[in-house]
C-alpha cells in the first residue's frame, strides 16, 4: 500500500509473545489456550499482510492501467479490515482459556493476552474510524 504501513497495523504477534515470553509454563506454552490465543494474533497479522499484497502498487493491474488507489480507498480498505477484525466472535476463547487443564497463572497471563487482542483491535478500529461510504448510525 501507498499510504498505509498495514504490516505495521496490531493486533500482531510481537504484542503476542511480548506478554507470554518467559510467563508461561511449560504445559501453558504447550496448551490449547496458547494455540488458539495466539491464533487470534496471526490472523489479525495474516489480514493484514494479505491486504496489503493483494494492493501492492507493484502489481499489474495497477503498473499496466498507471493508476493505483486513491489515499481513501487504501483508508477504506484498511478501515473495513480493523472492522472486521474487532467484530470477530471471541466471547468463546475466555472459555476455553479456564476450561484448559493449565496452571492459574497461566490462564491469567493468557486472559491479558486475550484482553490486550480486543483492546488494540478495538483502538486501531477507533482510530481508522469508517469506511467513507458507510454513513454514520
Amino acid at each position: 500500500m501507498k499510504h498505509y504501513q498495514v504490516r505495521q497495523v496490531q493486533p500482531s504477534t510481537n504484542q503476542f509473545y511480548q506478554i507470554v515470553r518467559d510467563n508461561l509454563t511449560e504445559q501453558g506454552a504447550a496448551s490449547a489456550s496458547y494455540q488458539i490465543v495466539l491464533h487470534l494474533f496471526q490472523v489479525s497479522e495474516g489480514f493484514y499482510k494479505t491486504l496489503d499484497s493483494h494492493t501492492g502498487e507493484r502489481l499489474a493491474i495497477f503498473t499496466e492501467s498507471g493508476q493505483y488507489l486513491t489515499a481513501t480507498q487504501e483508508h477504506d480498505l484498511v478501515s473495513l479490515t480493523a472492522h472486521y477484525i474487532q467484530g470477530m466472535d471471541i466471547l468463546w476463547v475466555s472459555t476455553a482459556i479456564d476450561n484448559d487443564p493449565i496452571p492459574e497463572a497461566d490462564k491469567a497471563v493468557l486472559h491479558q493476552a486475550l484482553d490486550l487482542f480486543k483492546t488494540t483491535a478495538e483502538a486501531s478500529r477507533s482510530a481508522l474510524g469508517r469506511p467513507a461510504w458507510i454513513e454514520p448510525s
